[in-house]
């Protein structure tokens, strides 16, 4: 994509599995609801949440200081996390959703393998507050008031998550359920789950935005050697997704840029797109909100 534009504050936040083989055997039948009707051996289902252990009903941790860390989950042995919900007060007028950073640590690790801020993680960009629905992710409703994620998160010995408080205020009230399958040891073709945040502020040309040559030559894009690169990732896996938030200072359209994929070091891309939004299973520069269950741009 050339940046072309006048200034713009891209935001993506970007969700992979690392080290993931076949999930199934080629043989094998199987989908979302087919596995319902499978009996399992060997599993449990656990949860941790912020229920009140007096046996009261004040079931959130309260008072996150600014500059606390807390720690949701310390998870012992292996598992996979296949559902996390959390509501918080108060509204992000008060409290920036983008300050409050979400860690998820695997194994022991000292390095987290997700760090991102909690709105943009579950779907919510540029600190506003609403509903939001796809496949994997969603928030909602009373104006996106529930975060949820149902992403496979393995483990084999252990799962840490936690998040800060970088901005001046208290949490009020933080609730959460993290809901997750305990085994005695995982399939050894499980990969680990990543997400990374990145924001940045992008330069214009000298002459400003070109977009369909409006004030200028509009240059060919065979390579991608000026293109915005959203990721990359090194190392055996699988992409999941990608949130994208734009904050664009023009009235012209910010999204023609085609999407360019690169895959195991190739020097032109594969994979070659016809727009941003055409990217998002949307076309003709809509103006209008629009959902879908595969769709990860609100």
């Amino acid at each position: 994509m050339k940046n072309t534009m006048m200034k713009k504050f891209f935001v993506g936040l970007f969700s992979f599995l690392m080290g993931v083989g076949s999930a199934f055997a080629q043989t094998n039948m199987s989908s979302e609801m087919y596995d319902l009707a499978k009996m399992k051996e060997g599993l449990r289902n656990r949860r941790v949440s912020s229920y009140d252990r007096t046996g009261n009903n004040r079931d959130h941790l309260k008072a996150i200081k600014p500059g606390e860390t807390a720690v949701l989950a310390d998870i012992k042995g292996a598992g996979v996390i296949n559902h996390i919900w959390i509501t918080m007060s108060p509204g992000p007028r008060q409290l920036s959703r983008n300050d409050i950073i979400l860690r998820m640590y695997w194994d022991g690790s000292d390095e987290p393998s997700v760090v991102s801020p909690i709105g943009p993680f579950f779907g919510q960009g540029w600190n506003e507050q609403y509903n939001y629905a796809s496949f994997a992710l969603s928030s909602g409703p009373n104006g996106g008031t529930g975060l949820c994620s149902y992403f496979a998160m393995p483990f084999a010995k252990g799962a840490r998550i936690e998040i800060e408080n970088q901005t001046d205020v208290n949490i009020g009230a933080f609730y959460y359920y993290i809901d997750y399958v305990e085994m005695k040891e995982l399939p050894k073709d499980m990969g680990r789950f990543h997400a990374w945040f990145n924001r940045e502020i992008t330069e214009a040309l000298p002459e400003g935005e070109t977009e369909w040559g409006s004030v200028g030559k509009q240059t060919e894009n065979k390579d991608g050697a000026d293109n915005y690169v959203f990721a990359d990732i090194k190392g055996k896996g699988h992409f999941v997704g990608l949130n994208y938030y734009v904050q664009c200072p023009t009235p012209m359209w910010y999204g023609e840029g085609d999407d360019m994929w690169f895959i195991d070091g190739e020097k032109q891309a594969s994979l070659i797109g016809t727009g941003t939004e055409d990217l998002f299973n949307t076309a003709w520069c809509p103006k209008e909100p629009y959902q879908h269950i595969y769709f990860g741009y609100p």
